[in-house]
């Protein structure tokens, strides 16, 4: 009784815990700082206008997905109430760690090849502090082993899109639209929901959600962002020489 409770409030229980600690670790971030700085302030400042490349990938995404299809999930439940959970506890769930990272990132000044390694370290946290919290909410499920490479390369995405690791204004912009428009509709809708999978969702995914291929996908979209600021840095420095 109280296993099937936790798992059918486990959206619940993650999100509250990580409301609590980005509440707790902004006040020590303004304690630190020595300014009353209020969160949602800290939030709404960082956000700017989309960038081109950002709109560019996310139609990528949408593109492929609808090109790749999806099929009818025959054995999902209708609740639309749990549709609407998992499409916002998504985007609180990876929304609320990126704004935790811009948070370290303000109080820990560091050159830009360093910001590309911090990318990675960052969302292997991400990674392995959400897997000990599926673990406990799925324990008694049928989930009991989520998937953890899809979370890992969205997070990795999400850091590159905020411009976490160039040495300029982190725009949470970006990340935003990427995760309405992209991540948060295919966890409620097409069963990449971590903790209940496809139980609620009327469509499974195509060739796109399998790891493997979403891996190829992800690592083709990050290729393509750092060349293409390779090459920025490069023009820079033939107009110095």
């Amino acid at each position: 009784m109280v296993e099937e409770w936790v798992f059918d409030s486990g959206w619940g229980i993650i999100i509250f815990g990580k409301i609590f600690s980005l509440i707790w670790v902004f006040k020590f971030y303004n304690l630190k700082r020595g300014h009353k700085y209020s969160l949602r302030g800290f939030i709404l400042n960082n956000f700017s206008a989309a960038n081109r490349e950002t709109l560019l990938i996310l139609l990528f995404f949408l593109g492929l997905t609808t090109l790749l299809g999806f099929r009818p999930n025959e054995s999902y439940v209708f609740d639309v109430f749990k549709l609407l959970i998992a499409y916002f506890s998504g985007l609180l769930f990876y929304l609320i760690d990126v704004v935790f990272i811009v948070l370290l990132d303000n109080d820990t000044p560091s050159h830009e090849e360093g910001k590309g390694i911090g990318n990675l370290i960052f969302s292997l946290m991400f990674v392995f502090t959400s897997k000990i919290s599926f673990l406990l909410i799925t324990i008694n499920s049928s989930s009991k082993n989520p998937n953890m490479v899809i979370p890992f390369f969205n997070m990795i995405i999400l850091l590159f899109l905020t411009n976490f690791y160039k040495q300029k204004k982190v725009n949470l912009t970006n990340p935003f639209l990427f995760l309405v428009f992209f991540i948060c509709p295919m966890m409620s809708m097409l069963g990449w929901d971590p903790i209940w999978g496809a139980t609620y969702s009327p469509f499974e995914g195509g060739i796109l959600f399998n790891s493997t291929t979403y891996f190829a996908v992800c690592i083709f979209i990050l290729y393509y962002l750092y060349l293409k600021d390779l090459n920025f840095f490069r023009n820079i420095l033939k107009r110095e020489k």
